[in-house]
């Protein structure tokens, strides 16, 4: 009876550790944010939300703009999830409903995700 508790115990263990291997690799690592410049390859001036939503029109900023996005003219940064040195714009997020009313409002309404330029 002994030996039979222990090799029960013996795979007890063994799922427990399993387990909880497989757990770890769940946890997924902390999202990184930064500022992403709006540059466009033009006028580097957003006039609507589509063009703002536009992950190809941003370039890497790191975490500090306010020496250039210091205005109240146009928009000039976003604050991102940052995937392969692009912001993360998705549809519905914190960021995207600030870009919707930022437009809708004639870009009088500036959230904490957003900066503009002179």
């Amino acid at each position: 009876m002994r030996k039979n508790s222990i090799c029960l115990l013996a795979v007890l263990l063994a799922v427990a550790a399993v387990s909880y291997t497989q757990a770890n690799k769940l946890i997924k690592k902390p999202a990184t944010t930064q500022w992403f410049l709006y540059s466009d390859g033009g006028d580097d001036i957003a006039f609507n939300v589509g063009e703002a939503r536009n992950a190809g029109n941003y370039i890497e900023a790191g975490t500090d703009v306010s020496d250039v996005c210091n205005g109240t003219v146009n928009l000039c940064a976003v604050l991102a999830l940052t995937n392969n040195h692009l912001p993360v714009i998705t549809q519905g997020s914190t960021l995207d409903n600030q870009l919707v009313t930022y437009f809708n409002t004639g870009g009088t309404s500036v959230g904490g995700f957003l900066k503009e330029k002179p």
